[in-house]
């Protein structure tokens, strides 16, 4: 016998596995919308016509509407500022590109000893590297001056990401 809930709506159904009195954010003035149900890592899943799919794009999609074709849904955005994964605020979110979300990602990967993301060391050149990805191009520069490069990387952020 299937499970009572099957017969919601899918818009009732998902909302069964949201606590709306999260946190507040102070950007927008709203609480997050903590997703209860089933997770992949630190970002909610939502089961919609046989397939999972992430429970911040299907919140948008209930209480906003169609993704554009192409971009994600991101949090962490200068506009709303929701650095909570787990958050499925519709307004708490908006499409970006894909590449524009993953340059505004805090951290820097766990062997990276420049401790900033996007700089590195290159051990076989002797010399600091950065990298900037924006619009399918990467962009590269080097220096023995940690520094130098350091500016460079977000000096290009800011200018390729807006």
């Amino acid at each position: 016998m299937p499970h009572p809930n099957w017969r919601l709506g899918i818009e009732d159904r998902f909302l069964l596995h949201v606590d709306k009195a999260g946190p507040m954010n102070p950007k927008t003035g709203s609480c997050c919308w903590l997703w209860t149900g089933n997770m992949n890592g630190t970002y909610g899943r939502f089961h919609i016509d046989g397939r999972m799919q992430y429970a911040h794009r299907v919140a948008y999609e209930l209480f906003v509407g169609p993704v554009p074709s192409g971009y994600d849904i991101d949090h962490d955005t200068e506009e709303v500022g929701c650095h909570n994964p787990a958050c499925v605020n519709p307004g708490h979110v908006l499409p970006a590109l894909p590449n524009s979300n993953k340059q505004r990602r805090r951290g820097c990967q766990a062997n990276n000893k420049s401790g900033e993301r996007g700089v590195r060391w290159d051990e076989k050149r002797g010399h600091w590297r950065g990298v900037v990805d924006a619009n399918n191009k990467r962009y590269e520069k080097s220096s023995k001056d940690r520094a130098v490069v350091s500016e460079w990387v977000r000096e290009m952020r800011a200018r390729l990401h807006r």
